[in-house]
């Protein structure tokens, strides 16, 4: 799959910006100047795809075209001249909202990252009436449940770090920092800070290889208002310094 793809949206000519002070940004993908119902445009897309949906405002909503089924969509991360690279540090980042009339089953949604021939890890973001959780999984390899997760009850062991509670009819920022490390025999990792809002609610290391990043949805209404990849930030969405 290519992974370097650039959306006609406010994304092209910003990618590698960089100001004092300020992480470099790679991808600013926002949908306000997509027709309403147009799918989301120069994107590899996967089972049904995103469409954009503009609300009572005019701002432009990437959402499912099939919130009873899979859809993804998939990129790549370009520097300043626009050829495709892979970010080992970086932040993406993303602003959620549930709408209180969805058509979703699940609504399992969220983040596919390092998506390559290797394969892909999904940051699923799930929105249930009586749990909200974060689910890290292995495409293909799922059979001993997720290798992260908020399901303390379930795996204790596998990355908790808070509990959180997500709300119909709300905004939230969904943000997963990535930090890479190599160890004494070069076999390389990351290290995933995943936040709602400004809370740490999940940090797992894992296996890492080049790849993409997308948006995905399982039986999900989820919306998203923009994409945006960049370095990892000076200040973190909990006030730490990076």
């Amino acid at each position: 799959m290519a992974m370097l793809l650039c959306m006609g949206l406010a994304a092209c000519g910003k990618e590698g910006e960089e100001k004092a002070g300020e992480p470099v940004v790679y991808v600013d993908f926002t949908f306000d100047d997509v027709e309403d119902g147009a799918d989301v445009p120069d994107v590899a897309a996967e089972g049904a795809g995103f469409k954009v949906i503009k609300d009572e405002n005019g701002n432009g909503w990437a959402v499912s075209k099939n919130p009873a089924d899979w859809s993804a969509i998939y990129f790549g991360t370009p520097d300043k001249e626009g050829n495709g690279i892979y970010l080992k540090d970086f932040c993406i980042e993303t602003k959620v909202y549930l709408p209180v009339d969805n058509a979703g089953i699940d609504n399992d949604g969220g983040i596919p990252m390092f998506v390559a021939a290797e394969g892909r890890y999904d940051a699923a973001l799930a929105w249930g009436t009586e749990k909200s959780c974060i689910n890290l999984w292995k495409a293909g390899n799922t059979d001993g449940g997720p290798i992260a997760t908020n399901d303390r009850e379930a795996y204790p062991d596998r990355g908790w770090v808070a509990d959180f509670s997500l709300e119909s009819g709300q905004e939230y920022v969904y943000t997963i920092i990535g930090r890479y490390r190599t160890d004494e025999d070069e076999n390389q990792y990351v290290t995933l800070y995943m936040f709602i809002d400004d809370q740490l609610v999940l940090e797992q290391e894992v296996p890492y290889w080049p790849g993409g990043f997308g948006l995905r949805a399982w039986q999900s209404d989820i919306r998203y208002d923009y994409i945006r990849v960049s370095d990892i930030p000076a200040v973190w969405p909990d006030g730490r310094e990076g």
